[in-house]
């Protein structure tokens, strides 16, 4: 009997540190939805942010600097059609950018045509990655950079071109996962078929929040509509998307290219996000690079 009290009082105790467990992951679950939804109830944002030189930052990734003070922005911009991806630095995330310069693009590590959709990573054993989508022959493109004087001058470590092997048309828009001087463990898109953009082990980036692991991607709702894209969380312990209704102050309805970076912003703990807002479903003077953050 005494047994039987035991197994009983076992299975009650494990059922209720199941269903907290439980309650604890939704609790985040709605955290880190109210924080990416919300962009009017943000710490901190900036539509349409540009750096010193008037660039558009478009599709921008920013990380804290380990080094130095401040953060890193990696972003591309058009310049007579050719693309450019370029890094600027800033003290405040808001505030400005100051454009140190282009990392990719014509004439830069012998590419002779556009560099698009750049991301950058702390390597874990020091130094930074950065990767970014080059053409001709649309491609992953990867390049180490010892220190952040390397990345600053542009002396390249190691680079590698990757080959295509899922799509003989597109493969691009990269994030990491994770980054070494030795291994980087990488997402991308593909262009599946020569004729729609696809998801390879995820993108756009991803993040932990309370010690659970999210990604956000981006999905277009009607092929060629640049009005229909939208923001999904994809949550990998329950391999679920949910689309995310994000509201900005003039209400704009197609945005796209999300990042997510966990850092610290004036000494608190932030999720910084960042996406691009396309002109076709804009609210008035939102269009263009999207900044912001919120503290906890």
């Amino acid at each position: 009997m005494v047994t039987l009290i035991l197994k009983s009082l076992l299975i009650v105790f494990m059922a209720n540190m199941v269903a907290a467990d439980d309650d604890a992951l939704n609790a985040t679950r709605s955290a880190i939805k109210a924080m990416i939804e919300n962009v009017a109830d943000s710490s901190g944002h900036v539509y349409g942010a540009k750096d010193s030189k008037g660039r558009s930052m478009d599709c921008i990734k920013i990380i804290a600097n380990p080094e130095v003070k401040g953060f890193i922005g990696v972003y591309h911009s058009y310049e007579n059609g050719i693309a450019y991806s370029h890094m600027a630095t800033a003290d405040n995330v808001l505030g400005k950018w100051t454009w140190i310069r282009a990392i990719g693009g014509p004439g830069i590590q012998g590419a002779n045509s556009s560099a698009t959709q750049p991301t950058i990573a702390v390597a874990e054993d020091g130094g930074f990655a950065v990767a970014w989508e080059q053409e001709p022959v649309r491609h992953l493109k990867f390049s180490y950079y010892k220190n952040w004087d390397d990345l600053v001058s542009g002396h390249v470590s190691k680079q590698y071109d990757a080959p295509q092997t899922l799509s003989k048309c597109a493969e691009g828009t990269p994030h990491f996962y994770y980054a070494s001087s030795t291994y980087l463990d990488v997402g991308h898109h593909f262009y599946n078929n020569c004729d729609t953009d696809r998801e390879a082990r995820g993108d756009r980036d991803s993040g932990s929040f309370r010690g659970h692991d999210f990604m956000v991607i981006e999905a277009q709702k009607m092929k060629g509509d640049f009005g229909t894209w939208h923001i999904y969380l994809y949550d990998a312990e329950i391999d679920q998307a949910q689309e995310l209704n994000v509201k900005t102050h003039k209400s704009s309805k197609s945005l796209a290219n999300p990042t997510i970076t966990h850092l610290l912003i004036n000494g608190k703990p932030a999720i910084l996000l960042t996406m691009f807002i396309f002109g076709e479903g804009a609210g008035q003077g939102e269009a263009g690079a999207l900044i912001y953050y919120k503290t906890y």
